[in-house]
């Protein structure tokens, strides 16, 4: 172990703290512009991949970062600079990380909430319903989460899709605190200053990050303004809903503390 933490300590590492569907295969394209760079979107070994098995007991964040991520980063990534800004990291992962004294750097994106939940719900990514929510996002049945004082099953789908939403808000806010105690850079931005072309000068600047190569500049600018991962081939037509109602029943049975 000693071994593969002195190869990991060459290396920058970065990683996302957000909901999913809020750019971060716009973000892993920007960062892959960036000089001496890897950037992967949900790259394998993936943490979606771990991720059930690990809460199932099968697994361990340990044994996933000591046996598979990080074997992979020290014996494959050439570049001084490895980002994987899968949203799946910040669901369990970074806590045993920097317990093994790994200190990365980390974008934190927001997106509004309603934007988010429909996108889920279009896509059919359910948490506790559908394969994709339960391979992606967290369930309410899952430990350490926001818990309800209803039946979950009594929800509607939407309603689960804003109650990940507030889940991964109070991870959002948790984890600012959590980086400032433990010393690791990190960004906020939100989803708006992403797409709209200067959110990689910002992430940059405040994470001390290498310059674009001469190529990536070119790429850059000739996809400034263009998010490359909208999904509309796969989205469906909503049910109308009553999106105000529907947040304010959730709330109501949302247990805060």
């Amino acid at each position: 172990m000693d071994d593969l933490l002195r190869k990991i300590e060459k290396k920058k590492l970065l990683f996302s703290v957000t909901t999913g569907r809020s750019g971060t295969n716009y973000l892993s394209f920007l960062l892959s512009l960036l000089k001496d760079t890897r950037s992967e979107h949900e790259g394998k070994p993936g943490f979606h991949e771990y991720y059930r098995d690990i809460l199932q007991g099968k697994y361990t964040f340990n044994e996933f970062w000591l046996k598979k991520k990080l074997p992979y980063i020290a014996n494959e990534i050439e570049e001084g600079y490895y980002a994987d800004v899968s949203h799946v990291a910040c669901k369990g992962f970074l806590e045993p990380l920097l317990e093994l004294g790994i200190k990365p750097s980390f974008v934190l994106i927001k997106r509004n909430n309603r934007d988010v939940a429909k996108s889920l719900l279009q896509l059919n990514t359910i948490p506790l319903r559908t394969n994709l929510g339960l391979t992606y996002l967290n369930s309410p049945s899952d430990p350490g989460v926001l818990k309800l004082v209803c039946n979950y099953e009594e929800l509607t789908d939407y309603q689960l899709c804003f109650w990940y939403t507030l889940e991964m808000d109070r991870r959002l806010s948790f984890y600012k605190q959590y980086f400032i105690d433990q010393g690791c850079p990190y960004v906020y931005i939100t989803f708006e200053e992403l797409i709209g072309g200067e959110g990689i000068t910002k992430i940059r600047k405040e994470l001390d990050l290498p310059p674009m190569s001469v190529l990536g500049w070119l790429r850059f600018l000739r996809n400034k303004k263009a998010p490359l991962n909208d999904k509309k081939a796969s989205k469906r037509n909503l049910i109308p809903v009553d999106f105000d109602e529907e947040e304010i029943m959730l709330r109501d049975v949302i247990q805060w503390q």
